[in-house]
């Protein structure tokens, strides 16, 4: 696509570092800034309202875009759904994106855009590209939402993601090696694990792929090499024996990477 990523620096409970990001836009003025403020992957960190708030400013300030990705929103805790950037936009600036693929069902791929100022050119990439949505399953979310079935069945699954992130956290703290640290996620279902510095946690995927098992390694997530003993596990799924036992045989993986070094 041409484009150049650059990285921001990121709180595991906060989200991302505003000082930082000001740097960054003083220094590469960048064309487009991309975050997921109400639930950032791969940590689960929920950005404050006014973090939120003062990030639309800033970057209305500098002239800058910023498309929010908000595909987990549904999916914060217990509390209300937190506000999005979106709703402290006042020029337009803000491209605001969500799905029911997260929450719902992954295989429809049905979401939406809320473009701002820039409708036009979403609009002519959108009737460019060879996407193209289905009518009738558009129809179906639209009925199943506006039935409130769909905020029946958020209550449902957030419980759920609520009890795997327990038992993945509390299974990770008794197998894995006794450095490792747990990012407990505030929204969504996605669990960010430290591991020991010396384990390369590439060198885990690979070997729990021969296992019948996946990860996300922390080098998917960051250029730098700072990120290399994280693991990225996801807690969407009932927390079945089946499930606990690939989360042991992961434990047993990486407590064999572990004493390898």
């Amino acid at each position: 696509m041409g484009l150049k990523a650059l990285e921001i620096a990121t709180d595991p409970q906060k989200g991302i570092s505003l000082t930082a990001l000001n740097e960054a836009i003083v220094s590469y003025r960048p064309a487009a800034v991309l975050v997921s403020p109400s639930a950032q992957n791969p940590t689960g960190a929920v950005m404050p309202v006014a973090a939120k708030r003062e990030l639309v400013s800033m970057l209305e300030r500098h002239g800058v875009p910023l498309i929010e990705d908000d595909v987990y929103g549904d999916l914060v805790g217990d509390a209300a759904r937190p506000p999005a950037c979106k709703a402290f936009d006042r020029s337009g600036s803000v491209l605001y994106c969500s799905s029911v693929s997260k929450a719902l069902t992954p295989g429809w791929r049905t979401g939406w855009i809320a473009p701002g100022r820039y409708y036009e050119e979403v609009m002519k990439i959108r009737l460019a590209s060879d996407w193209a949505g289905s009518p009738l399953t558009e129809a179906a979310v639209s009925d199943f939402m506006s039935r409130g079935d769909y905020d029946r069945h958020l209550l449902r699954l957030k419980s759920r993601i609520r009890k795997s992130v327990d038992i993945i956290s509390r299974t990770v703290e008794a197998q894995f090696p006794e450095q490792t640290r747990v990012v407990i996620p505030q929204a969504g279902f996605l669990m960010w694990v430290e591991l020991p510095k010396a384990i390369n946690a590439l060198d885990v995927h690979r070997a729990a792929l021969e296992a019948g098992i996946g990860v996300s390694p922390g080098q998917l997530f960051s250029p730098r090499q700072d990120m290399t003993h994280y693991l990225r596990l996801n807690c969407a799924c009932e927390p079945t024996p089946q499930l606990i036992a690939a989360v042991i045989k992961l434990g047993e993986i990486c407590q064999h990477a572990d004493n390898k070094n």
